[in-house]
């Protein structure tokens, strides 16, 4: 009696617009959770992929039936692809070391920052205030593991500190 073999459905997202193809990763992350799949996304330039585990064929097009209507709403160019794969561990972004690509969204803590692989760069966008005050916005490469102390250092004297974050990654 052979075992089935468990897939995964992989979605490989590509558009001029890196933000808004972010923002559909998490969408699409989000959704497979709440279904109670587990998914992962994460760049390989110029392409996002998105793999999702656990979910019913149905829920998937259920999902990719609500991006394609958020991007003919905005005018919005995007190439969709799918396909099903072997299953492999889903990254748990929550624990140990973060994948380089991946996509990473949340307060910038020194634990982030010790889970990030060389190269990446975080970045907290600037906020401004009526009052002519605000904060001027935070960027911090890091260019090897070590200097993850160093770029913590800077934004805690910049008030970048437990802002939220995007992690950025180099074009290849």
């Amino acid at each position: 009696m052979a075992s089935q073999m468990k897939m995964e459905t992989v979605i490989l997202m590509q558009t001029r617009n890196w933000n808004t193809a972010e923002h559909l990763a998490r969408f699409l992350c989000s959704s497979a959770r709440h279904r109670g799949g587990s998914a992962w996304a994460g760049w390989a330039r110029p392409t996002l992929r998105i793999r999702l585990q656990g979910i019913s064929r149905a829920g998937i097009l259920t999902a990719q039936r609500e991006i394609e209507a958020f991007a003919l709403q905005r005018n919005i160019s995007l190439s969709i692809v799918e396909k099903h794969t072997k299953a492999t561990p889903i990254p748990n972004l929550a624990c140990g070391i973060i994948p380089w690509g991946s996509l990473v969204k949340q307060r910038l803590t020194k634990a982030l920052l010790l889970a990030l692989p060389e190269e990446a760069c975080v970045r907290v966008r600037a906020r401004g205030n009526r009052n002519g005050g605000g904060f001027a916005g935070f960027t911090g490469r890091l260019d090897s593991v070590e200097a993850a102390g160093d770029v913590w250092l800077r934004a805690v004297a910049a008030k970048a500190a437990n802002r939220v974050c995007r992690v950025t990654w180099p074009r290849d």
